[in-house]
């Protein structure tokens, strides 16, 4: 019984991480051939017959399921082999899940809690098919036997998604393009945060948030952010299109106006209002103009903002976040400034 990781197998953990990683993201094509005895291994750890027709590397998901519909009204159609392969009965929980619970299992009869939860919160979730990492972690590192797992470790190595039926397997080429943003989210402001090698589906992506592609090409006014039914997407809308624009367009209520700005309201369906203060830059411009901004603030802020000096002292945070002046009135601009 595993109760406890070394110091040595725990040092091995980002070794693991890295490895998966780049297997998960890799935007290689598709190896046909080796995803083909990937696949014949992979049913031979299900207990499975040998897949005998092989289709593919197809460019996305959209032309595998074209595919895999065509595939089977084909067979059917001239009854080829039909008593032997049934198409409606797909085998891909007997290739996957069936294996994966075996594995699980085994694993977890030889591993105590305490051990698994070390790996498990350093490795679990860190991509897509991160529980192979978690596997093949135990498997090399542990000596605890997940061998019934090497079909889809094989196959993560060489192929994208991929199609498994009895006797047939049907196989994807691996996205084209994958872009993130500095944490690690899914995200493009330049085209598709996915794309593939057929433009007849991508996946575009704004900090994490999927979005329609008219969005990431700015192709929307106002009144498309007011009818947004989406918060999230709304968000992304409104900072694309530009908060300053985006109040003024859009109607936003004056709340109050004194000699420290204009505190404007703009009600949202299914969200917070949105609270902002104008603010004009005491230091001119080279052509003698002073420049004007527009800060969004915390309506919340000192038990409810309803003046804009109120609003612009509530701006002011200490690093964990509190405010900085106890009332409003506390907050000087010369001095400030």
């Amino acid at each position: 019984m595993l109760a406890k990781l070394t110091k040595k197998q725990i040092s091995k953990f980002s070794y693991y991480v890295d490895k998966w990683i780049k297997i998960g993201l890799s935007t290689e094509e598709c190896d046909f051939e080796k995803s083909k005895e990937a696949a014949k291994l992979a049913y031979k750890c299900a207990g499975l017959d040998e897949p005998k027709y092989f289709f593919g590397p197809f460019d996305c998901p959209v032309i595998a399921k074209i595919a895999n519909d065509y595939i089977k009204n084909f067979f059917s159609i001239f009854r080829i082999n039909k008593a032997k392969i049934k198409f409606e009965d797909q085998v891909g929980d007997q290739v996957g899940n069936q294996v994966w619970n075996q594995v699980r299992n085994q694993v977890r009869d030889q591993v105590e809690n305490q051990a698994g939860d070390q790996v498990r919160n350093q490795i679990y979730g860190s991509m897509d098919s991160s529980w192979l990492s978690f596997y093949d972690f135990f498997q090399n590192e542990c000596k605890i036997d997940c061998s019934k797992l090497n079909g889809l470790f094989e196959m993560a190595k060489y192929c994208g998604w991929w199609i498994p039926l009895k006797g047939i397997v049907i196989f994807q080429h691996r996205p084209k393009e994958i872009h993130f943003d500095s944490r690690n989210r899914l995200h493009n402001l330049n085209g598709p945060s996915i794309s593939y090698r057929s433009n007849l589906i991508n996946i575009f992506t704004v900090k994490g948030v999927t979005v329609d592609k008219k969005i990431v090409g700015k192709e929307f006014g106002w009144q498309d952010i007011d009818n947004e039914q989406n918060v999230e997407k709304r968000r992304i809308m409104i900072e694309l299109y530009g908060l300053e624009k985006y109040i003024k367009e859009s109607g936003a209520k004056i709340v109050n106006s004194d000699d420290w700005g204009v505190l404007y309201r703009k009600k949202t369906l299914g969200d917070e209002d949105i609270y902002c203060v104008k603010v004009v830059n005491s230091t001119l411009e080279p052509d003698g103009t002073s420049k004007e901004y527009m800060l969004r603030v915390d309506p919340n802020s000192y038990g409810g903002l309803k003046t804009a000096r109120a609003a612009i002292a509530s701006t002011w945070r200490y690093p964990d976040k509190k405010l900085v002046f106890e009332k409003p009135e506390d907050y000087v601009c010369k001095i400030q400034t």
